[in-house]
């Protein structure tokens, strides 16, 4: 009969060698001792069969977490990206609704970066910082991140307020300034 000591031996040399844990009695068996199987050996693989499904579950529960997290970030560059789509639209829109259309679609996804930069810094004020290198980290990542939407929130609206500025200023101002037809180039 094996011991229990070599079963643990073999257990430990095996995890140590990232293998396969083979069953105990296979070594035996092989060694020459044709002992009787004692089912300590099936019961090992079992447990480590169950420990590596719950280590897969918890890569799983993290990758949902982190997929869970990177939405409203995927949900920002989409809504920019299509709103930007609709300004790359406009000139080659001639009918009056057709582009009040294009308009109000293109500032309701414009409108989520202020959005998303409102609940970000919420978030921001609601972290407590502690003395933990970790934390300090994260924080300061976090606020980091803030600032860099906040700038970008901030750019995108003066383009947005400089496009109806030259879009829609010649119809109200009857300044020379308003009447040249290089205003978009001024402005921008």
């Amino acid at each position: 009969r094996n011991s229990c000591g070599e079963r643990i031996s073999h257990l430990l040399s095996s995890i140590r060698e990232h293998n396969a844990i083979t069953s105990i009695n296979h070594t035996a068996n092989a060694s020459g001792d044709n002992t009787s199987p004692r089912g300590d050996s099936d019961r090992d693989l079992q447990m480590e069969h169950s420990l590596e499904e719950s280590r897969r579950n918890r890569k799983r529960e993290v990758e949902l977490h982190v997929m869970e997290d990177l939405r409203p970030s995927y949900v920002l560059a989409y809504s920019q990206g299509l709103s930007t789509f609709c300004g790359w639209l406009f000139p080659h829109l001639h009918n009056v609704w057709v582009h009040a259309a294009v308009m109000v679609i293109s500032c309701l996804l414009f409108s989520k970066i202020l959005i998303r930069t409102y609940e970000r810094g919420q978030a921001l004020k609601k972290m407590k910082v502690s003395e933990s290198v970790g934390e300090i980290e994260l924080y300061n990542w976090a606020r980091l991140s803030h600032q860099l939407q906040r700038t970008c929130a901030i750019l995108w609206t003066v383009l947005v307020i400089c496009y109806f500025f030259y879009t829609f200023g010649p119809m109200f101002f009857t300044s020379a300034v308003f009447q040249t037809s290089s205003l978009p180039m001024m402005v921008e």
